[in-house]
């Protein structure tokens, strides 16, 4: 499957360990080169604290460059 991933963990994520979510990334990264990002939220916990806001915005620059097609005729 080649389509870009964007992973984002919060840094104070007490569920799933950084350093696990960190080595999975690489491991992406290596199979499928140019096509995974990774974001981590300092500060954030598992649910982001429930900012999705702020999540929106931390995606925003990964989402428009992949998947907005923007016509300038």
């Amino acid at each position: 499957l080649n389509v870009p991933i964007l992973t984002l963990h919060g840094s104070a994520d007490e569920l799933v360990d950084l350093s696990s979510v960190a080595q999975d990334v690489r491991q992406l990264q290596r199979q499928k080169p140019g096509l995974i990002q990774s974001k981590v939220l300092r500060g954030y916990d598992h649910t982001f604290n429930h900012r999705w806001e702020q999540v929106y915005r931390a995606s925003k620059p990964f989402l428009h460059r992949r998947f907005l097609k923007v016509d300038h005729a």
